[in-house]
């Protein structure tokens, strides 16, 4: 890999209550950013695509409201060799940045996931437990 090896994260305090639902400000939240670098690389794994289509298929997958920052996390992404990027040009003749992943991304994707796999397992264990112990405290 080309120096973009999976970090461990640190997870930020919780945020207020009303702000939950919130997504943070980008560069704010390391945890988020990672996030969103895993479901951007997994999107282009998918199949390579514009800004604008990976602003929709992110939606679905938690991400309302991804801000104009995704071009330059897509940057990011291209700067450490994860993805890459070439115009093209559009149905209607316009030429847009279209992004895929690369293979290196690809082996970061894949040790992500497991990385992922692992806080998943942890979350559960952690959430069941806060739901007990505040559930006894009512």
């Amino acid at each position: 890999m080309t120096g973009a090896g999976v970090s461990r994260w640190n997870a930020a305090p919780a945020p207020p209550l009303g702000i939950a639902a919130q997504p943070p400000e980008p560069g704010r939240d390391a945890f988020y950013e990672h996030l969103l670098h895993v479901c951007l690389l997994l999107l282009l794994h998918e199949s390579a695509a514009a800004s604008a289509q990976l602003r929709e298929r992110l939606r679905p997958l938690g991400f309302e409201q991804v801000t104009t920052a995704l071009e330059a996390t897509l940057d990011v992404l291209a700067a450490t060799g994860l993805v890459q990027s070439s115009l093209e040009h559009s149905a209607d003749g316009r030429r847009i940045r279209v992004y895929s992943v690369t293979a290196d991304g690809a082996t970061w994707l894949r040790t992500a996931t497991m990385d992922l796999r692992r806080t998943e397992v942890v979350l559960g264990g952690f959430l069941a437990r806060c739901g007990e112990r505040l559930l006894s405290l009512t």
